[in-house]
C-alpha cells in the first residue's frame, strides 16, 4: 500500500531515548536495532551496542521491561556496561559510565 498525501503526526515521548551515546572512556554505542545478542545471567540484557553487541550498555529486563539503559536521577545521566556473551553466560557486575554525549533524532 502506498501512502499518499502527507504523513499523519507523531507526538515525541515524555522521555525519548537517544539514538546513539558517547561514554566518559570515549566509547561510541549505538541504540539495539534488533538481532540476537548474547545473555548473561543476571537479568540484564544489551540495550545499545558498543561498537557492537559486546560490549554493550545494559538495562534489566526482568523488573521493568520498560525501564530505561541510562540512569538520568543525577545531572550526570550513567550507564552500566558489561559483557555479553552465549546463552546465560557469567560475567562480573557491569562497570558504571558517564554519558558525555547523547544523540537524539528529531524533526524541525
Amino acid at each position: 500500500m502506498v501512502q499518499s498525501g502527507p504523513l499523519p503526526a507523531v507526538h515525541p515521548t515524555a522521555t525519548p531515548a537517544p539514538f546513539a551515546l558517547q561514554l566518559d572512556d570515549g566509547t561510541q554505542c549505538r541504540l539495539r536495532n534488533g538481532g540476537a545478542w548474547g545473555g548473561r545471567d543476571d537479568g540484564l540484557v544489551g540495550a545499545y551496542g558498543c561498537p557492537f553487541e559486546s560490549p554493550a550498555v545494559l538495562v534489566a529486563v526482568s523488573a521493568n521491561p520498560g525501564a530505561p539503559a541510562i540512569d538520568r536521577s543525577q545531572a550526570l545521566w550513567t550507564v552500566k556496561v558489561g559483557a555479553l556473551g552465549a546463552g546465560g553466560a557469567h560475567f562480573p557486575p557491569p562497570q558504571a559510565h558517564t554519558v558525555t554525549t547523547a544523540w537524539f533524532a528529531g524533526d524541525a
